[in-house]
């Protein structure tokens, strides 16, 4: 074993060999000599269970690998075949083409971030978009940053900090990636009076609840679930006239947040960001990058002197929205004063997509195809903590395991590597692509990636 680790090369005579003279001039030499240690190591680790010595070719080979793997995964373009439109481990929200370039001006030129045109002096940043959120929502005040968990630590912090807020024990949810709702107003500092059930919570048991050092009842909407059958909570415009009555506030996390009627698109009802509002909710609170559409951003609103405290307090400016977030949501917001929602933003025109023009986009995927597939009805789902258990008819376009060149999990593997990076459903022994999250212009690629796989 000592005689065969002798046989690894030094990083001095790796770096030597004329090829990896080829990658220095591509990269740094420090970090290729950087990935080298950590390709010999591992070489040597290998060897360890009896592996031979590798030879030059083999530690070169391993050596591109890596610095490909390493460069080359991120950010990667994505064909969602799943049918999920608001695709949390996709990046949930696509952008409309405005929002986009309002993003990309921002990033290569100087901007007015935080400068007053006209006076010439320093400029709060949400100031820009304060008026658009305002409109929109008719709320007093507004406030924005980097996404709704904060949006929610930041309201609480600066308005109930070292006092009790009051949530029903159903509302107590986990909003993804393992983050709940108890752990959040835990960090801010804040103690929770859980009142009622998992299933049902009546007025009385928050009335009960309310003392001295009660500083807010927290509302917080099922978002990313659904409860139905024995079920009981109270509506929101009681729960302000209960606050109301003592003195304290209702804090109401929309999460998802919505702006529009999502009847009008065959969806049910989902409560709008200006219902809350008009209900009487002192603070309300809601995502921007969801079914508002926009880049990832969490939204306060409410009554100005609530949202000046989450303005002021030290917590702002670390959570505070970038400059090109805050230039794509505005430009997303735009949209809606523009009466151009499903016109112009992708999650909504996907929404609202034709069941006749999916199956059109199935049909020429098909015909480009040279494996044999079917077109069958299935459902598309919304997805990323919206609408749950809303679903959307759609057409999918299916790949029967038995008529692929390899092994179903193979066939995935190979589309998920390949570049831009394939992503589909598994149902039945078949491979789905569901077309309504599917661009028009990628058909051609999609079908040209999955003609090329050989067995």
């Amino acid at each position: 074993m000592v005689n065969e680790l002798q046989k690894i090369p030094s990083v001095d005579a790796v770096l030597r060999d004329p090829l990896v003279e080829e990658l220095c001039n591509i990269f740094s030499r420090s970090y290729v000599t950087n990935t080298i240690r950590t390709v010999l190591t591992n070489f040597r680790t290998n060897m360890k269970n009896g592996t031979k010595a590798p030879d030059i070719s083999e530690i070169i080979s391993d050596i591109e690998i890596y610095i490909g793997n390493k460069l080359n995964t991120f950010p990667k373009t994505i064909i969602n075949g799943t049918g999920i439109i608001l695709h949390t481990n996709f990046g949930r929200a696509l952008l409309s083409k405005e929002s986009a370039e309002a993003i990309k001006d921002i990033a290569i030129n100087y901007s007015n971030l935080e400068f007053n045109l006209v006076s010439g002096e320093r400029f709060p940043r949400h100031k820009h978009i304060e008026h658009l959120i305002n409109y929109l929502t008719n709320s007093e005040a507004s406030n924005v940053v980097n996404n709704n968990a904060a949006a929610l630590i930041l309201t609480l912090t600066s308005i109930c900090e070292n006092k009790e807020v009051i949530i029903s024990k159903g509302e107590q949810v986990e909003i993804g990636g393992g983050f709940r709702i108890p752990d959040i107003v835990n960090e801010s500092r804040v103690h929770i009076t859980e009142v009622g059930t998992t299933n049902r919570t009546y007025l009385s048991d928050y009335e009960n609840a309310i003392n001295e050092n009660t500083a807010a009842i927290l509302k917080v909407h099922p978002s990313n679930f659904k409860t139905i059958g024995f079920t009981k909570s109270p509506e929101l415009n009681e729960l302000v006239q209960l606050a109301n009555k003592y003195g304290i506030k209702v804090i109401n996390d929309l999460g998802s947040g919505c702006l529009i009627n999502t009847e009008k698109y065959g969806i049910e009802h989902e409560p709008t960001v200006q219902e809350s509002v008009l209900s009487g909710s002192h603070i309300t609170l809601f995502s921007g990058d969801k079914l508002i559409g926009g880049p990832q951003s969490g939204i306060i609103i409410g009554e100005k002197d609530l949202i000046n405290k989450t303005i002021r307090h030290p917590l702002a400016r670390s959570f505070r929205l970038d400059k090109f977030n805050l230039a794509g949501l505005h430009r997303t917001l735009e949209h809606y004063i523009r009466d151009e929602v499903d016109k112009k933003i992708p999650v909504w025109q996907m929404i609202k997509m034709k069941k006749n023009s999916i199956k059109t986009k199935a049909e020429k995927l098909q015909q480009q195809l040279k494996f044999k597939s079917t077109i069958e009805k299935s459902v598309s789902q919304i997805g990323g903590g919206s609408l749950p258990g809303q679903e959307l008819e759609t057409y999918v376009l299916g790949i029967d395991e038995k008529h692929m060149p390899l092994g179903q999990e193979e066939f995935r593997k190979i589309l998920r590597e390949s570049t831009p990076s394939i992503i589909g459903r598994s149902e039945n022994s078949k491979l789905l692509f569901d077309l309504r999250t599917i661009h028009s212009n990628q058909i051609k690629t999609l079908a040209n990636t999955i003609n090329n796989i050989n067995a």
